[in-house]
């Protein structure tokens, strides 16, 4: 079952990994943004589902500077 934009953009942004490819690709098809979200570029498919969920990457940035 596809997670809603709000419940993605909570579990996204959450510190934890929440977030799977597979959880990607339901929400990419139940929100109408791919039929066939495994045949794109996994990049893209996160990207849009993303920006259509108005999520961003600050947490992943934040995660590669504490890295360094």
């Amino acid at each position: 079952m596809a997670l809603t934009k709000e419940k993605f953009k909570e579990l996204w942004d959450a510190p934890e990994d929440n977030i799977n490819m597979q959880d990607v690709a339901e929400c990419a098809v139940a929100w109408g943004l791919y039929t066939k979200p495994k045949i794109h570029s996994l990049n893209e498919v996160l990207a849009k589902v993303m920006e259509y969920a108005g999520c961003t990457f600050d947490n992943i940035e934040k995660e590669e500077e504490e890295d360094d």
